[in-house]
């Protein structure tokens, strides 16, 4: 039987490498092939961790800084899906913060 910690860290491992390839594509300004990864990783991450998980919030960052790049104007309006995205990242680091306990690693 496989412990769960190598499962976990098998699962987080492939969620870091959606992400690097795309941010593979965008320092190659490949944005065409990098927006449905970061939707494919949002998703999954969403699916696998929960929705008010640290790594959505990190993985809706990503996904609204592509969304910028792609439509600098639009995505500066506060009602876009990237200022959306943002807002939603901010309240799930938020939420995180006021949970911590001083002097206690998470």
């Amino acid at each position: 039987m496989i412990p769960v910690k190598v499962i976990q860290d098998k699962k987080r491992m492939a969620l870091q490498g959606t992400n690097n390839l795309a941010l593979l594509y965008i320092n190659q300004g490949n944005y065409a092939k990098a927006e449905p990864i970061l939707k494919k990783a949002l998703v999954s991450v969403e699916r696998k961790l929960g929705p008010e998980h640290p790594a959505v919030a990190a993985s809706l960052e990503n996904y609204a800084a592509l969304m910028r790049m792609m439509s600098p104007m639009l995505s500066r309006l506060p009602w876009s899906k990237a200022a959306k995205m943002e807002a939603r990242a901010e309240a799930i680091r938020v939420m995180h913060a006021q949970q911590e306990k001083p002097g206690e690693w998470n």
